[in-house]
């Protein structure tokens, strides 16, 4: 497809509604469409005459666009307009906000990388929400004891490290439920004494615990390698699930066969460790 042909493709998309106000992110543009915006400018105003040069026009310059109500027949639907050079795209996004963005085509070589960029980082993401669902009970719902951090339990069966940051009052913390600008699992106030009181950030990387009335604890959250959790075995004693490594074995089988995705044989292989 040649550049022409790529910008005629991109106008077209706009013009029919394929493109519309949900698709307005690079991820999205990029991945499935072949370009990315900058915006440049918004305003209160219709200003889409102040980008046109001689021979461009809006494609919807006669209109007034939507923005996103529908009030029927003689009145538009169209939420975007793209000037004919499919150099700038206005999206009207309320009812005196308009936005303007320049338009820029993307290499082949762009949109490849774009797709693993965004394949690795839901891979990622899934690994950050098994992680916070697995401490949540561990640790949260459970109360896991303090006592029990030193015994490599975590490491080995949850493969899980938890790397002291700071320990201090409350006043001093750096990181405590119901304060600050973290988002919480639980955000609620600790307990303490006979059982200890925990916490975790939602993006999996910082746990807060009290221990007694005015002793708190942060923190990071580490995950740990396959030879990572060995090594906790042989420091406490701990011996490999034969049949969790048969399992492991017949997934990487399957995987280099080719008959399940990366993704899937990350899920599944993180499913497999969390039981150790």
């Amino acid at each position: 497809m040649n550049y022409a042909t790529s910008l005629k493709s991109i106008t077209e998309k706009v013009v029919e509604g394929i493109i519309t106000s949900s698709s307005l992110s690079n991820d999205i543009l990029g991945s499935n469409f072949g370009f990315k915006i900058k915006e440049l400018s918004r305003s209160r105003f219709d200003r889409r005459n102040s980008y046109l040069k001689e021979g461009i026009e809006w494609h919807f310059g006669n209109e007034d666009l939507s923005w996103g109500v529908d009030f029927g027949i003689g009145y538009s639907k169209h939420q975007i307009d793209i000037t004919t050079d499919s150099k700038y795209l206005c999206y009207r996004y309320t009812f005196v906000d308009y936005i303007f963005y320049e338009v820029e085509l993307l290499t082949d070589e762009e949109v490849e990388d774009l797709k693993e960029k965004i394949r690795l980082d839901e891979i990622e993401r899934n690994r950050i929400k098994q992680l916070v669902e697995r401490l949540t009970q561990v640790l949260v719902n459970e109360m896991y004891p303090y006592s029990k951090l030193f015994t490599g339990e975590l490491e080995i069966k949850h493969g899980i490290h938890l790397k002291q940051i700071q320990r201090s009052e409350h006043r001093f913390m750096r990181y405590v439920p119901q304060h600050g600008k973290e988002e919480w699992v639980a955000n609620r106030v600790l307990c303490w004494g006979s059982n200890t009181g925990w916490d975790i950030t939602r993006d999996g990387k910082i746990a807060c615990c009290r221990v007694n009335y005015d002793d708190y604890i942060n923190f990071e959250i580490e995950t740990l390698t396959a030879e990572q959790i060995e090594e906790y075995k042989s420091k406490f004693g701990g011996s490999v699930d034969k049949p969790l490594v048969d399992r492991l074995s017949t997934l990487k089988e399957i995987f280099e066969r080719g008959l399940i995705t990366e993704e899937v044989f990350m899920q599944k292989k993180e499913a497999i460790l969390s039981e150790l």
